[in-house]
């Protein structure tokens, strides 16, 4: 019998799910491998019950390795992931249940029934629309955004149209007029322009020009503030008032054959919860005040850092125009401004914050402007508008090369021994000899009875800082470093002039 040594090896492989494994080696392969080696004498008469008994303390083993791995508790459960709360948006397409338009020209028309309506002015024509969406949302949905679709047309050139909506406050119907809202009960103004009759008209669009063969326009309306204010009050419709300067166009209504050009609202909305709005306090101007720069003599600031407090949203929007109504074709349409769309013009730091107009959209003196400011919190709502004004005086002073700056009056038409009307001048040179002169009308009246008070005249003829009282005994002195230099002219040095 021939006896022989024999080594025998076994690998054996254990998987684990990625779950099972600690974090900090989560991504290592998931796999154990575990090798027996094995020595023995193997008989050639015995080698099946050796090969047995080999198995059978090998399976042995492992099953004494094994015993905790299959118990249930070595197998966590995998990790569960919960998954952020979003929010499901909805949008919805409404077509209006009422449509109309009214016009100055005709007020006491009605035009239910038309196909297509006015809009717009042209010569003594003034026209507008008069549109109702109903609504079927929860006073507490969020109203994420809002947008009037409509499509109006001309048949000629036109340089555009700047459209203008706002929410009617009265109940109306399609028997409206521009004198009254049902053919019966009248508006608060004519054409719905009462206070009491809408709200404030919304910042403008305003369409692309059209050439010498006229053409159409989509024109779509940003209607967000207006839909917000009316879910939150719980009203069944959506109201709107259109306006518009620039041209009139011709806008498909809801009666016309093509349904594509038909009016629509837009409306993106969630039934999660909906803030009370942003706010914002401008704190850069007293209202109605003369907004005037920090130069070496007095100027309007042109280009001012409009600023604000109190800030609390996501967006700043701030909107500028010549007319308390916010509606005004002298307007410059880029004198709307948001955080959003012209970021690298607003600095905002926290609570505060300004914005820079650029020197493109500068402003004009001799202009009183009209701002609004309004902010967006965080659930996309829009908080009112903050109203102000300033004044953006003429100036006509120069500055002089040698720090100084110059201004004269002359009065030598002005003949004070009679009454009538006479002309006073402004004017100013530089050092450069560059010259500007302003007119002034003035009046002088007759007296009744002699004056009991002093009366004084005052020339700005002479040097120095003396200047003489003609008929009173009362000279004024000049301040800080201002001075008469000989010549009818002040000269101011900068100085608490």
């Amino acid at each position: 019998m021939i006896a022989r040594e024999w080594r025998a090896s076994f690998n054996i492989r254990i998987g684990f799910f990625q779950a099972q494994i600690p974090p900090p080696f989560r991504g290592a392969p998931a796999e154990s491998v575990i090798t027996f080696h094995t020595l023995g004498r193997m008989s050639a008469m015995r080698n099946s019950t050796t090969n047995r008994n080999v198995f059978t303390a090998v399976t042995l083993i492992l099953m004494f390795l094994l015993a905790d791995v299959f118990v249930p508790s070595a197998f966590p459960a995998p990790e569960v992931l919960e998954e952020e709360p979003t929010v499901q948006h909805v949008i919805s397409t409404i077509s209006p249940s009422l449509d109309t338009y009214i016009d100055s020209d005709n007020p006491n028309d009605d035009y239910a029934g038309e196909d297509t309506g006015l809009l717009g002015v042209s010569g003594t024509s003034d026209a507008r629309l008069l549109l109702s969406f109903p609504l079927n949302f929860a006073s507490t949905d969020t109203i994420h955004s809002a947008r009037l679709d409509l499509v109006c047309s001309n048949s000629g050139a036109t340089n555009g149209l700047a459209v203008y909506p706002a929410s009617t406050s009265l109940t109306w119907d399609e028997n409206a007029t521009w004198n009254s809202r049902d053919g019966i009960l009248m508006w608060g103004q004519p054409g719905a322009d009462d206070g009491t009759d809408r709200s404030d008209w919304e910042p403008p669009i305003v369409t692309s020009p059209l050439g010498p063969t006229g053409g159409s326009s989509n024109v779509q309306l940003n209607v967000t503030a207006l839909a917000q204010s009316a879910v939150a009050s719980s009203a069944s419709a959506l109201e709107i008032l259109v306006s518009a300067l620039g041209s009139q166009y011709d806008c498909a209504m809801n009666e016309t054959l093509n349904t594509a050009d038909r009016p629509s609202l837009r409306v993106d909305s969630s039934t999660s919860t909906a803030g009370s709005g942003g706010t914002i306090t401008p704190n850069f101007v007293t209202d109605g005040a003369p907004l005037m720069s920090d130069d070496f003599y007095l100027a309007a600031d042109l280009t001012p850092s409009m600023t604000w407090d109190s800030y609390s949203g996501i967006l700043a929007e701030v909107q500028l125009s010549m007319d308390d109504g916010f509606k005004s074709d002298q307007d410059n349409y880029n004198w709307l401004y948001n955080t959003d769309a012209q970021a690298s013009s607003f600095t905002v730091s926290g609570t505060t914050g300004a914005l820079d107009i650029p020197s493109s959209d500068a402003f004009d003196n001799g202009t009183y402007m009209h701002y609004r400011m309004r902010a967006m919190d965080s659930t996309g709502t829009l908080g009112a508008w903050e109203h102000g004004s300033f004044f953006l005086p003429t100036h006509d002073v120069a500055a002089n090369s040698d720090g100084t700056a110059s201004i004269a009056v002359d009065t030598s038409e002005v003949d004070t021994s009679k009454t009538g009307s006479f002309t006073v001048w402004y004017s100013v040179t530089d050092s450069n000899g560059n010259y500007s002169r302003k007119s002034r009308t003035v009046k002088v009246i007759p007296l009744v009875s002699q004056p009991s008070f002093f009366a004084h005249r005052y020339s700005f003829e002479g040097l120095g800082t003396i200047v003489p009282d003609l008929i009173g005994s009362a000279d004024a002195i000049l301040k800080g470093g201002t001075k008469l230099n000989g010549n009818g002219y002040v000269d101011l040095d900068g100085v608490n002039d």
